[in-house]
């Protein structure tokens, strides 16, 4: 399986973009995307997002959970990817994008707050769905 660096790097080229060029759309230095690429720094969960989006490829994809990538030809015309998936179904929610340039923007201590939450949302939501109150029952 191809490594994530791997796959960012192929997208990269295949779009045309050299890596100074994605590299400054992200906010990084050449040598942290070159790192990304080669394997010796990871990035993280944010920084995968926005590159998922500038190269207009799935998250999935970069990870490896996905087979191929959806490619648009150049009468703007998008082909299936190997799991016969069509461009819609590899559409993101706008709230996705709105979150990751938000969460972006923060400081490490706001990301924490951030991941806080949402394992507690996540796991307030889990609760209901195994049908676990949350109600705590008075004494009389």
């Amino acid at each position: 399986m191809e490594s994530l660096g791997k796959r960012i790097q192929s997208v990269r080229k295949s779009r045309g973009w050299t890596q100074a060029r994605l590299a400054e759309a992200l906010g990084v230095k050449t040598g942290t995307l070159s790192g990304y690429e080669r394997g010796y720094r990871r990035p993280d969960v944010v920084m995968i997002g926005r590159i998922a989006s500038l190269l207009q490829v799935s998250v999935d994809y970069l990870l490896g959970r996905e087979a191929d990538v959806l490619q648009e030809d150049s009468k703007g015309e998008v082909h299936k990817n190997a799991a016969g998936e069509s461009a819609g179904a590899a559409k993101r929610d706008p709230l996705v994008d709105l979150a990751i340039e938000a969460i972006s923007e923060l400081s490490p201590e706001g990301r924490q707050a951030v991941e806080r939450f949402l394992t507690y949302c996540r796991e307030s939501d889990r609760l209901r769905r195994d049908g676990v109150s949350q109600n705590i029952r008075k004494s009389d």
